[in-house]
């Protein structure tokens, strides 16, 4: 089976991207829904060279502490190396985190229909930060949750 990449989640999920040059040079994914994606190195550093991207962070679409709490976290790649979304640090702390922790406690014993619960109270909150259509941000963060527990066996 090998090891579940950005680009099998991406194409599982059925998201539509394009290559997306940012200022400073950094190259990423850019979604329908004008989300900026890639590998969380990858958008670390594109973030960092990127003048209007500082203050923004990387999420993990997909948390690692996730995959390690449903015994999938061999199946990926190293948590560099997983998929993020470049978000507002609003969004992230404030909204994501927040929820995340309220639905799926750390170290909680859960099952990937219960965090799926979890993500998608998380990624109601985040908004169409991007200025895509209403919903859209949304629908393509939990395609790629679905997605991943998918290829993973999970779900």
């Amino acid at each position: 089976m090998g090891t579940i990449d950005h680009t099998r989640i991406l194409d599982a999920a059925g998201i539509v991207r394009e290559p997306f040059s940012l200022p400073g040079g950094a190259s990423v994914l850019l979604t329908m829904a004008h989300q900026l994606v890639a590998p969380y190195g990858v958008l670390r550093k594109a973030q960092a060279s990127s003048p209007p991207y500082r203050g923004w962070q990387s999420h993990h679409i997909v948390e690692h502490q996730d995959l390690v709490r449903l015994g999938l976290v061999s199946r990926f790649p190293p948590y560099e190396e997983l998929l993020c979304v470049l978000i507002p640090e609003r969004a992230h702390i404030g909204r994501i985190n927040s929820q995340l922790r309220r639905h799926a406690p750390m170290g909680a014993s859960m099952g990937a229909h219960a965090l799926l619960g979890a993500y998608a109270a998380a990624y109601d909150l985040v908004g169409d930060y991007c200025g895509a259509p209403p919903g859209l941000v949304r629908k393509e963060l939990m395609a790629i949750v679905r997605a991943t527990f998918r290829l993973a066996g999970a779900l």
